[in-house]
């Protein structure tokens, strides 16, 4: 299930197959969201039916971590992205165009375009990407005087790993 129906905001380059599905998305730099899920599991009882599979245009350059990881930081077509597997998980096909995040008994994953290919940013990034949106709302109050719609948005997460919300 998609937080966020595709659009040219909220997006991954590359593709990201889920069970019998594909979904194809776009994130483009300067993204409102610092972290971005692409999808999220929470209707699961158990396990994912099918790992997270990533296939890029191209291998992407891994610049953090490695196959035994549980977090990538990759970059393509120089835009820099974490990979946020759950605790535990694994990936196959490093080295190639096609990314495979080995979930093991979990069922959530997060993406997240990144502002530069630090190690720094990517461990802040890491602090929050299991903090997963599970509600979003939208309050507004019209001022007829000054002819202003001012809008509140709130959103509730649900913490996958740690304890940040």
């Amino acid at each position: 299930t998609f937080i966020f129906s595709q659009t040219n905001i909220w997006s991954f380059e590359g593709e990201v197959k889920v069970g019998k599905g594909s979904y194809s998305t776009v994130l483009p730099a300067g993204a409102e969201s610092p972290q971005t899920t692409i999808y999220r599991t929470n209707n699961l009882k158990g396990p994912m039916s099918t790992n997270p599979r990533l296939t890029f245009g191209e291998i992407p350059h891994i610049w953090a971590e490695n196959s035994n990881s549980k977090v990538l930081g990759i970059t393509i077509n120089g835009r820099h992205y974490g990979l946020f597997g759950p605790e535990g998980s694994t990936w196959t096909g490093i080295g190639t165009n096609i990314l495979i995040n080995n979930l093991g008994n979990n069922n959530y994953f997060s993406v997240a375009l990144l502002p530069d290919n630090s190690q720094a940013t990517l461990s802040k990034f890491t602090q929050y990407a299991y903090s997963h949106v599970i509600d979003t709302k939208a309050e507004f109050i019209y001022d007829k005087i000054n002819s202003e719609v001012i809008t509140t948005y709130t959103y509730t997460t649900e913490a996958k790993e740690g304890r940040e919300r």
